[in-house]
């Protein structure tokens, strides 16, 4: 649903916006992302760890407290934006100035789903997965059909629209969790504020680590936005939304069928085992980016064929956004190492590297070189990145020639055991 609800949204924006407007969503979204990591502090992260195993009324405690203390962070924050004008310079800084009021609903938006995110991360904890995946459906999925509704109804929309459209999915689904976790009575059952003590630090840890592996994402929009112009932006973001879905539907669907059992046998002791799956994921999850750049290459002009004439140019970026994301994948496995080791302090460190390079290339290379030199800083990013964390985890052998000859063995493999199901 997911998938296809990105699909249909790639579809109607790149109908409905010309490649200067789809800039600008580019950098409203990236705006929600970043906003999202860092507003609460990354407070409602502690949920995932705290609440596991803890009787109802005390986990419900946890809930309230993060609850309302990450909204309230953010709300501060919001506030002290909206009060001292800071909104308006960074309209300035990014040339989206007539959008200022898009970018006020956005801040409202993203500070409400800060509570949809401590409610999402509470029902994870207390495995209640079909509720958590009818939330997350209404944080990430409605905006398409809301916006096909509007559409249908009016014949076009536009950035404020798509704006609010944010702010009433994001009502939406918060009220929806607040209820379906219990929030209402968490509250009145009083706040556990001891549990505050520590949680800054962790959640801040947590959120590190995001930021770093979006920062060498995403920031890039920033830089083409400041200088070069909001069109490149928009077709750079247009072409990034293509690659993401084709690598969602290969190297990450790769990442679920694998990561539960490598994670299994590692708590069973089975080291054999796990390091036999863990080597599967990196061959087959390579292979798949490879075999999508290379399809992107020769068919990505056939693909665009629902867009607008405009983002035509954004074919030949496509398959070269695909190739960047190797490192990403061939770090798979010091990344999974790191998690089971408990030594996540080494991608936070990691990511503060990776970012300073990649922020100083963004700011060499953008303003001569545009889109390109954005592809040159993420692919160097990420490779240093993916170099750190093999370095602390250990598994260079993952990446060896020789365990690559065993590729065409995974293959079968994955097709006898999906078509056994």
């Amino acid at each position: 649903m997911g998938m296809l609800s990105s699909a249909l949204l790639v579809v109607l924006l790149s109908r409905q916006l010309d490649p200067t407007q789809y800039g600008v969503y580019a950098l409203f979204s990236t705006t929600y992302v970043f906003g999202n990591l860092v507003l609460g502090l990354g407070l409602s992260g502690n949920l995932s760890a705290r609440v596991p195993g803890r009787d109802d009324r005390e986990a419900s405690r946890l809930l309230g407290t993060f609850f309302l203390a990450e909204l309230g962070i953010g709300g501060a924050i919001v506030g002290a934006c909206l009060i001292f004008g800071l909104d308006r310079r960074l309209a300035q800084a990014l040339d989206v100035v007539p959008y200022l009021s898009a970018l006020r609903l956005l801040f409202l938006f993203i500070w409400i789903d800060l509570g949809a995110g401590s409610c999402l991360n509470y029902l994870l904890a207390r495995k209640r997965f079909g509720t958590a995946n009818v939330l997350t459906l209404l944080r990430g999925s409605m905006l398409a059909p809301v916006l096909g509704m509007v559409w249908l109804w009016r014949g076009s929309f536009g950035i404020t629209t798509i704006a609010a459209a944010w702010l009433v999915t994001g009502a939406g689904a918060l009220a929806f969790g607040a209820v379906a976790a219990g929030v209402p009575a968490a509250v009145r059952g009083g706040l556990n504020w001891p549990a505050l003590r520590g949680a800054v630090p962790f959640g801040l840890m947590l959120a590190s680590q995001s930021v770093a592996f979006y920062f060498l994402k995403l920031a890039d929009r920033y830089f083409l936005a400041r200088f070069v112009n909001l069109a490149e932006v928009g077709l750079y973001s247009f072409a990034y939304t293509l690659s993401n879905i084709a690598y969602a539907l290969s190297a990450l669907v790769l990442v679920g069928l694998f990561q539960p059992h490598i994670v299994e046998a590692h708590n069973q002791g089975d080291a054999a085992k796990r390091d036999r799956l863990l080597g599967q994921l990196t061959r087959t999850a390579l292979a798949a980016v490879i075999i999508g750049a290379v399809l992107a290459a020769l068919l990505s002009r056939q693909v665009l064929f629902f867009a607008r004439p405009a983002y035509a140019s954004s074919a030949p970026i496509i398959p070269w956004l695909m190739t960047c994301l190797l490192p990403v994948v061939a770090a798979y496995p010091a990344t999974i190492m790191l998690m089971l080791k408990k030594k996540l302090w080494a991608s936070a460190v990691g990511g503060a590297a990776a970012i300073g390079v990649a922020a100083l290339l963004d700011f060499l290379l953008i303003p001569r070189f545009s889109y390109r030199g954005a592809l040159v800083a993420s692919f160097v990013g990420f490779t240093m990145l993916a170099l750190i964390q093999h370095a602390v985890a250990g598994t260079w052998r993952f990446l060896s020639p020789a365990h690559f000859r065993a590729l065409p063995a995974d293959i079968r493999d994955l097709v006898r055991s999906r078509t056994s199901r």
